[in-house]
Formats: structure tokens, sequence, C-alpha cells
């Protein structure tokens, strides 16, 4: 750590202009960010390691999947605390990174204060909040007037 509350955030992009963007991002919240022109497992494992990064933010639209999954494992084999961030694109992608190690998730479009939360969750999983209960779980207030009469009388009586 740097400074009180900063950490070594590591950006690993092919594109500089998507790098810049996300290091900018994670500098001005007070980190101090490595970039990185190559997303390959070998390079980001060995580079975040040297240089004592405790977050990794990486693109699944610069890298594959199964690159992340090596990269997670990789970090768990050798005992090392880094945190995977995911950039992503649909929910698919989303719940596949989740399911395989990456510790938080961004799906676009998304603004800089997520970035910024996700990365302190990262380093601070004291501050994770719960995941949110299933949809279905949640019940659903129905309005008057939807579905068959009798259910309607029952929902007046519930309101009631």
């Amino acid at each position: 750590m740097t400074a009180e509350g900063a950490a070594t955030v590591l950006v690993a992009h092919p594109d500089p202009d998507v790098r810049e963007l996300v290091a900018r991002v994670a500098e001005g919240a007070g980190h101090r960010v490595v970039r990185l022109d190559s997303p390959a497992p070998a390079t980001v494992v060995d580079t975040s390691v040297d240089s004592l990064a405790l977050a990794v933010i990486l693109d699944t639209q610069a890298t594959a999947l199964h690159e992340l999954t090596s990269i997670t494992e990789a970090f768990s084999t050798r005992g090392y605390p880094a945190g995977v961030i995911a950039l992503v694109d649909g929910e698919a992608t989303r719940d596949w990174c989740l399911a395989n190690g990456v510790q938080r998730v961004l799906q676009r479009p998304f603004h800089e204060r997520d970035l910024v939360q996700a990365i302190q969750m990262v380093l601070d999983p004291d501050l994770a909040e719960p995941d949110p209960e299933p949809e279905e779980a949640t019940p659903r207030v129905m309005p008057i007037g939807v579905g068959h009469a009798f259910t309607d009388i029952l929902r007046m009586g519930r309101q009631l």
C-alpha cells in the first residue's frame, strides 16, 4: 500500500485508450496503477506479483474467458491475494466470470464510481455488499385490476 487506503492496481488491455481511461479512474481514487498492454495470463500474473498489485482489471473484449480462469487459478495456486475485476458486456459473461473465480464484475455501461467501488471491494472484502435476492424471491405487488377478479379481491383484503 502506498498511502492510507491506496494500493497498486494492474490494468491490462491492448487498447491504449481503454487502458488509460480505466487507469485514470483508479489513479483518481488514489491508487498506484501499473499499465500492461498484454492481457496474456502469464504476463498478468508475473507483473501483478512483481509489482505487488492487489487488484487486476481485465476486459473480456480483450481477454478470453479461459484466460481469466487461468489468471484466477494462478493467483490461487501461488497463494497471491490479488483480486480480479472483469469488465463484461452481458449477463451470461458476468455469471460465467463470477462462477470462475473473478471477484467483481462490471457490466457495460457502468459509471466510473462503480469501478472505484469495485476496486475498493476487492481490496477490502469486508466492504462487499451481500448478493441481492433473486428477482423471483422478491414479491411483486400487482396493481388492482390486473388479473382475475377473485385475486383482485384477495389482494384488496391484504392491502387493507
